[in-house]
């Protein structure tokens, strides 16, 4: 009993190196950057035509000190051919992940279990995020597990034909490019203003303490009245870096609220003229003094306010128009040693001007530096970065030539990361030759020349790599009236059909464990009836169609309320439960392990990993495009589905699934566009709203897409409502069976 990963690799020749795909290397130096020597990994050789996709040869030491076997595809065992590899498999808990981000995601897990006091799970980032969404809804992880190891082995195919070959020039791949725009961008930061406060309270300790102070202060440069200083933190696994921009000489400090107003009151005080008569106020009520004190607080504010800005505004175009410069010097000083302007910086006067600026120091005069590919800190995402652009630079013999021209932040990244104590003692035990890079010798002989390619307008958007990708199409009056003008021009009607139980589709709750229960999976009280309306129209569609021996997939099955019930009640089924969130699959498998259920079989992965056979397919609020997703598996199967949509307003095309779904609504004219209108329109569903009626009848359409996709497929279609329609603003269900 132990945990197992499963890799594509084969010895090249008898005693040889290894040839495996950028993903699989990936996944080994990430097992042993963790020291997750209590894996047992199987090196599985594919078919022969799936040899040379996208594979690279790499030394044998990486899996030096591993408990390591090489297999055959045969030899897999028959859950693990479900799915796409590199795949995990814990034996204690019987749960399969696949894909890389969520093999190396439990790698560092489980890596932090057995040694926590070497902080693995850092590595997983701020609220453990990092490459936690699937790719579908994420444009960093599909950059990172999906595009990136493609591209960068096109261009290393392309480098080695060039040297072969002897071709002109060499295009850079947009998805690189991609990657470089990225670190182009500041760092997105949770809370950034809580973190600068507290970095300056810390830097004032320093500097105002005479001993650190000045060792503190030679780290930094002053050049007129401008002082730049670099700070580093360092952290378990590598370092936050930060610099502070300061206008020494210039008296327009950058106060606090209160110093402002102080000086204000001082400057504004006028002497009361004797000779002006007392009058009495009339007297005013209690509600009239606190309302006019109100107002006068707010006028004042808003005064301050206003002037106070205006002055961080000239403050900080002064302090922007000199950054570039200083920060060039800086670097210059770094590498040069001592100069006059630091001399100047370590006389005395000099010092204590800066002690007496930093004073007034603001959050607004720090700037985080964008080190790692995540944002302040190393992730798991750096790491596997890191394996890629190693082979690319080994294919280049650790030489950017021209291609540093294009890629100037992804070459610093790098170069940084090789700085790093235990990246470098992982890359020397990999095998990997860290000495080439340190030295970055120009060893290359012919010189490649790289062009940067034309990146299209279509791309623009698509080149902000959120964790969520987000449309920003809107159902906007005239797009949408325009929409729906081509469905009625195309003919299209939306048909609906009844559920196979009619409306008997009544579940006797009490006849189930308290396990299979809503009610013990964590769903508040005020939802539990509901949520069991809801399940009771998709189990008993189920029930109906399933036969004995059926392999039925609940996609994603959350915490298993849909997938636990059809698997106690159909006991000669086997269910799979497909989810990619941890915290819901920990659920799951607590209330399997309670029911003793054994025909039950977890999958934490993306819809996209899994490619096993099977008969049935259910979802219920299948957000926005897995909605679709699953609707193709269960097509691409032939089998039965059962599905209820959800987050109409959450389709958005991916690398596998585009909009229109089906040829009636291409054929209609409708674009990618229009359904995305429709699919945003279709949200505006909730009870006794004004536009609820329009929400429904969009629905309906979109919906009809995805019917005409299966009937154009040989599949009878039925869409129908759940019952009551009050379970659920999104009540949709279309249930299809195979002709």
């Amino acid at each position: 009993m132990g945990e197992k990963i499963y890799i594509r690799g084969w010895r090249d020749g008898d005693h040889g190196d290894i040839k495996m795909p950028l993903v699989s290397s990936a996944v080994l130096f990430v097992t042993r950057y963790c020291q997750a020597d209590h894996f047992n990994v199987y090196l599985v050789k594919t078919s022969e035509e799936e040899e040379n996709d996208n594979v690279i040869t790499v030394n044998s030491a990486i899996i030096k000190d591993l408990r390591y076997e090489f297999i055959k595809e045969n030899d897999v065992p028959c859950l693990v051919k479900n799915c796409i590899l590199p795949v995990t498999v814990d034996e204690r808990t019987s749960i399969i992940r696949c894909g890389l981000c969520g093999t190396v995601r439990h790698i560092v897990q489980s890596s932090h279990t057995k040694n926590p006091g070497e902080n693995f799970k850092d590595l997983l980032g701020f609220r453990q995020g990092s490459l936690r969404m699937c790719a579908e809804v994420s444009g960093w992880t599909k950059l990172c597990e999906i595009e990136l190891p493609s591209s960068i082995y096109q261009l290393i195919t392309l480098i080695r034909n060039r040297v072969i070959d002897d071709k002109e020039e060499v295009e850079i791949p947009v998805n690189l490019m991609k990657l470089e725009m990225h670190f182009e961008k500041p760092p997105k930061i949770h809370n950034d203003h809580k973190l600068k406060k507290a970095l300056l309270v810390k830097n004032r300790e320093q500097i105002l303490n005479p001993e650190s102070g000045t060792e503190f202060l030679e780290n930094g440069c002053k050049k007129g009245s401008q002082f730049l200083i670099e700070c580093d933190i360092t952290l378990p696994h590598g370092l936050q870096r930060y610099r502070v921009f300061k206008n020494v000489n210039n008296t327009l400090y950058l106060k606090s609220d209160r110093d402002y107003r102080r000086e204000k009151a001082k400057k504004e005080k006028v002497p009361r003229n004797p000779d002006r008569p007392i009058t009495k106020p009339r007297t005013r009520t209690d509600e009239e003094k606190a309302a006019q004190k109100r107002a006068k607080k707010k006028r004042r504010k808003d005064r301050e306010t206003a002037k106070y800005l205006e002055e961080i505004s000239l403050e900080r175009e002064k302090i922007n128009a000199n950054s570039n410069n200083l920060e060039k010097e800086f670097q210059e000083l770094s590498v040069n040693g001592s100069s006059d302007i630091q001399q100047e910086l370590l006389e005395p006067h000099a010092n204590e001007e800066i002690r007496n600026c930093f004073k007034t120091i603001s959050t607004l005069d720090v700037e985080f530096i964008h080190l790692y590919s995540e944002g302040l800190e190393i992730t798991v995402a750096d790491l596997i970065l890191f394996v890629y652009c190693y082979f690319l630079m080994q294919s280049l013999e650790f030489s950017m030539g021209s291609l540093g021209q294009y890629l100037p932040h992804i070459e610093s990244w790098f170069d940084h990361m090789m700085t790093l104590p235990r990246l470098q003692e992982a890359a020397k035990s990999c095998g990997f030759n860290s000495n080439k890079i340190l030295d970055s010798l120009p060893t290359i002989t012919n010189d490649i020349q790289f062009i940067k390619p034309c990146l299209p307008v279509t791309l623009e958007d698509e080149m902000e790599l959120n964790r969520r990708n987000k449309t920003s199409v809107r159902a906007i009056k005239p797009e949408l009236t325009e929409a729906l003008n081509l469905i009625q021009n195309g003919c299209i009607d939306v048909i609906l059909g009844e559920h196979p139980r009619q409306e008997q589709v009544e579940i006797d709750w009490s006849s189930l464990p308290t396990s299979a229960h809503p009610q013990d999976g964590e769903v508040p009280k005020k939802r539990i009836e509901r949520k069991c309306q809801q399940l009771e129209n998709l189990v008993t569609a189920v029930v109906e169609i399933a036969k004995d021996g059926d392999v039925i997939v609940d996609f994603c099955s959350g915490g298993g309320h849909l997938g636990i019930v059809i698997a106690y009640l159909l006991p000669k089924c086997t269910i799979y439960l497909i989810e990619n969130k941890e915290e819901s699959i920990e659920r799951a498998r607590s209330r399997l392990d309670n029911l003793k259920l054994t025909n039950v079989v977890i999958y934490q992965c993306n819809l996209g990993y899994f490619h096993g056979h099977f008969s049935i397919g259910v979802c219920l609020h299948a957000c926005g495009v897995a909605t679709d997703m699953v609707l193709q598996q269960c097509l691409d199967n032939n089998a039965a589905f059962v599905i209820c949509p959800c987050c109409y307003g959450n389709i958005v095309r991916t690398h596998q699934i585009n909009y229109p779904r089906s040829s009636k609504f291409r054929n209609a004219g409708l674009s990618y566009k229009d359904s995305l209108t429709l699919g945003h329109a279709a949200d505006q569903t909730e009870f006794n709203i004004a536009l609820a009626g329009q929400g429904c009848y969009c629905a309906n359409l979109v919906d009809t897409d995805r019917a005409e996709l299966a009937r154009e497929q040989n599949y009878t279609v039925s869409l129908c409502s759940l019952k009551p329609l009050s379970c659920t603003p999104k009540n949709n269900l279309l249930i299809g069976t195979p002709n």
